[in-house]
């Protein structure tokens, strides 16, 4: 496990799962950095708490869905000129806003993102392409803190970031999240594991778990409970659809 909001309701449910797993594990403490290096040199590791990109399954292997979150949204600081402008513009349309648009016109916002981090597979697909060029100011994060960039943002130095919308009570006056186009309704969370032949049976077990607790009301209502009410029915509903069979070990693993 890393060491990212060890007490948050994801931090809950991971140790859930681990709780129901039928074998022995070893659990270990790290930063989120380190726990991704490890997913790569060691043949049996795991880590909770990633999401699922097209890039990243050529890495890894991936458990069922164990939770979701609400999709991402766009973070802006209120009283930049940026903020005023799309808090503007949300108040005058009922059009979504599309990142795409944003980021490739004439004079176009600073996107503040962590390297190494997906923003789902529809937003990735957007910035992929933009790294490097002005519009895109790339971070490596040495913290597993929620929103490392935020100074930045608060500062001036970044117009915009991707995030949760989980900001502290204290910083709502400062900040507002605005949806866009370029996202899933829901973004599912997995364990990520090894690429390797030994993760087999580990992986078949995790599964089990996570196909055990789903079906439990508990655990349904500890998933579910951070999300907005108003989100909880349809939420519930995408993870089901996405609680499909896993694809055979055999078909996803690679000889090391």
């Amino acid at each position: 496990m890393n060491e990212e909001n060890f007490q948050s309701d994801q931090a809950k449910a991971a140790r859930q799962i681990l709780n129901a797993y039928e074998g022995e594990l070893d659990i270990q403490i790290v930063p989120r950095n380190r726990a991704r290096q490890m997913l790569e040199t060691h043949p049996t590791a795991c880590s909770p708490w990633v999401l699922k990109n097209a890039a990243r399954e050529q890495l890894y292997n991936f458990s069922l869905p164990y939770m979701l979150e609400s999709s991402l949204k766009l973070l802006v600081a209120n009283e930049s000129p940026w903020g005023k402008k799309l808090l503007q513009r949300e108040q005058d349309t009922d059009t979504l806003l599309s990142l795409q648009q944003l980021l490739t016109s004439n004079t176009p916002p600073v996107l503040g993102i962590e390297t190494g981090r997906s923003y789902g597979d529809s937003a990735d697909k957007v910035i992929k392409p933009l790294i490097g060029s002005k519009v895109i100011y790339q971070r490596t994060s040495s913290t597993d803190n929620l929103a490392p960039l935020m100074p930045m943002l608060h500062h001036g130095y970044i117009d915009l970031m991707i995030e949760y919308d989980k900001i502290r009570e204290d910083k709502k006056h400062l900040f507002s999240y605005l949806a866009f186009k370029e996202t899933e309704p829901f973004q599912l969370v997995y364990f990520a594991c090894s690429k390797s032949l030994q993760i087999g049976p580990l992986l078949n077990k995790l599964n089990d778990a996570i196909k055990k607790l789903s079906a439990e009301r508990r655990y349904q209502t500890l998933i579910l409970e951070h999300l907005p009410t108003e989100e909880r029915d349809a939420a519930f509903r995408y993870w089901q659809q996405h609680l499909l069979p896993a694809p055979s070990t055999s078909t996803v693993l690679k000889q090391d």
